[in-house]
């Protein structure tokens, strides 16, 4: 490349915007934003323990629940710190699509 050295660039420190909380605040400061809103609802915190929260999730009626890492921040695509546990209520992927035939014979 023209006989000079290669120099990797300098890291560069990004100050993050001061809406932009993480960890343990983040819940907080979304709520904060959040309230009052009318179609906006921060999701309800289940038990830490997930037998209970399963529990909770059966007598409350709920569909299903999704199980986050405390730890693990948000990031797209799939992950194991992220998980979506569903109640099955309706056909299983066994039977979803087949219909159940009675033969009068």
């Amino acid at each position: 490349m023209g006989g000079t050295a290669w120099e990797p660039t300098p890291w560069r420190t990004v100050q993050r915007p001061a809406w932009l909380v993480v960890g343990a605040g983040r819940r907080v400061r979304l709520e904060d934003v959040v309230s009052g809103t009318e179609s906006i609802f921060p999701v309800r915190r289940l038990a830490p323990d997930g037998l209970v929260a399963w529990k909770q999730v059966v007598e409350r009626g709920y569909e299903d629940y999704v199980a986050k890492d405390e730890a693990s921040p948000y990031t797209g695509g799939p992950t194991r710190r992220w998980l979506k546990v569903k109640r099955g209520t309706g056909p299983s992927p066994r039977t979803a699509g087949v219909r159940r035939i009675s033969s009068g014979l």
